[in-house]
């Protein structure tokens, strides 16, 4: 949840600074309330547990995307699912975080051995 009301007030100073660009949100229903109030921004909710479960549901989740003709897509959340449509979208521009696990764990690791 930490990251998704971080992702929100990150939108919206992307929107303050690019007045024409419209953004959709791909997120579980839950926290689609987070970015009701940003303009130029629809949410498109997943359904990890039962509508979009597994590679079926990610393809099928990947036909609902494609309809709207992104320009390009921005993975925050980094995870396999997200890494199945970056494969999926091929020929998009795709911008995927980089979110520090390997260097988490390891520091981990360290914390636990010393």
């Amino acid at each position: 949840m930490g990251d998704v009301a971080i992702l929100a007030t990150i939108l919206n100073a992307l929107l303050e600074q690019n007045k024409g660009i419209k953004i959709t949100v791909l997120t579980q229903k839950k926290f689609s309330p987070i970015f009701k109030g940003l303009k130029n921004t629809t949410v498109h909710s997943v359904e990890t547990k039962t509508k979009h479960k597994g590679f079926f549901g990610i393809f099928k989740l990947y036909k609902e995307l494609k309809k709207q003709n992104f320009t390009a897509i921005a993975d925050v959340h980094n995870v396999l699912r997200s890494t199945i449509l970056k494969i999926l979208f091929l020929g998009k521009t795709f911008v995927q975080i980089d979110k520090g696990r390997k260097e988490k764990l390891n520091f981990e690791e360290i914390l636990c051995t010393t």
